[in-house]
């Protein structure tokens, strides 16, 4: 939908379904009607592009055949910078965030249909595992993982913002706002409102968390009250904690605020498994250089723990109501 926004100006909506697996919502401020067309355009394309280089559930991907061996020349500059970015945060939270932890997931499923937990040395032998680093030279053919590797931890929000730039540097255009299945990415002038869903509910008319205001920046959250497995009986979340294979089961919901949206993707996920004072402990320690990193971290009893950045993209006045026109955010 395109509507007239202020003096000369145009909003452009859109809503896309099975995009990277998953809803999306696009609002575009241009200086005419085609601008605006112009830059959904471009920034469709950029999805299509990355999703090629990304998707790990099309054979074809560069990051399937990389980890096939099949890949003959050097990696991509996109898939190198994702996978070093994943290994900062790997290092960075001692292990909460890991790439491979797929592979502890697997044994999971595979206790889940067996109706009984993993044994003890099945779990040691996938830490063994993951213990072994990815090899990522400067130059030159990088070798596969010795795990399987799955970045839909941080590759969903590098390619919401590489496509949002990429509107943004069309011609005539003031803001973009991108939000596919959770990670949202506002650049530009101006600012939005974004109203976050209580992670504890699958309910769409539940009332809201609260709202925060963004501008130049990004948004992710990530739950695991709503997605799991049973074990004997016993509910597990879906997040597995890299460091112990076992499943999480402190926090209810997770969401943060970064300067970019790969990081707030991987923080979100690094502290739905971190303790929640160790987490907001690190959050606090990532503020340096200008660079503003905000929490909200969600209890399974309901109540909350904020960093203390948090405070600075929320009002204190303003009544939490149904934010018609504005996004509402969802966890992934």
């Amino acid at each position: 939908m395109v509507g007239r926004f202020g003096r000369g100006a145009y909003i452009h909506r859109a809503e896309y379904w099975g995009v990277l697996g998953t809803d999306a919502s696009l609002k575009i401020q241009a200086a005419t009607r085609a601008q605006a067309e112009q830059a959904e355009g471009a920034l469709l394309g950029e999805l299509e592009r990355l999703r090629d280089i990304f998707n790990r559930y099309d054979p074809t991907s560069e990051l399937n055949r990389w980890q096939r061996g099949e890949l003959t020349r050097p990696l991509s500059p996109e898939l190198l910078q994702v996978l070093r970015r994943a290994h900062y945060w790997q290092t960075l939270t001692g292990g909460a965030f890991h790439v491979g932890a797929d592979l502890l997931g697997t044994l999971w499923d595979e206790a889940a249909a067996a109706g009984q937990a993993p044994a003890p040395a099945t779990l040691q032998a996938a830490l063994t595992q993951l213990a072994l680093p990815l090899e990522l030279p400067a130059s030159g053919i990088c070798p596969p993982p010795p795990y399987s590797v799955n970045l839909n931890a941080l590759a969903k929000g590098f390619i919401v913002e590489q496509a949002a730039r990429m509107a943004l540097a069309q011609a005539g255009v003031a803001q973009v706002q991108l939000n596919i299945g959770g990670d949202l990415c506002h650049l530009g002038s101006g600012h939005c409102w974004v109203g976050l869903s209580d992670p504890r509910t699958s309910a769409m008319n539940a009332p809201l968390q609260g709202q925060v205001r963004l501008s130049n920046g990004a948004l992710a959250s990530s739950g695991h009250v709503l997605r799991g497995r049973s074990v004997a009986g016993e509910w597990h979340s879906h997040l597995i904690d890299p460091r112990s294979g076992q499943s999480v089961t402190v926090s209810a919901g997770c969401s943060v605020i970064a300067p970019s949206c790969l990081d707030a993707d991987a923080l979100s996920t690094a502290l739905s498994v971190l303790p929640p004072e160790e987490g907001l402990a690190l959050c606090g320690q990532l503020n340096i250089d200008g660079q503003a990193y905000a929490a909200l971290l969600t209890l399974p009893d309901g109540s909350t723990r904020q960093s203390r950045l948090w405070r600075n993209f929320k009002p204190f006045a303003l009544p939490i109501r149904p934010l018609l026109n504005k996004e509402i955010h969802h966890a992934s």
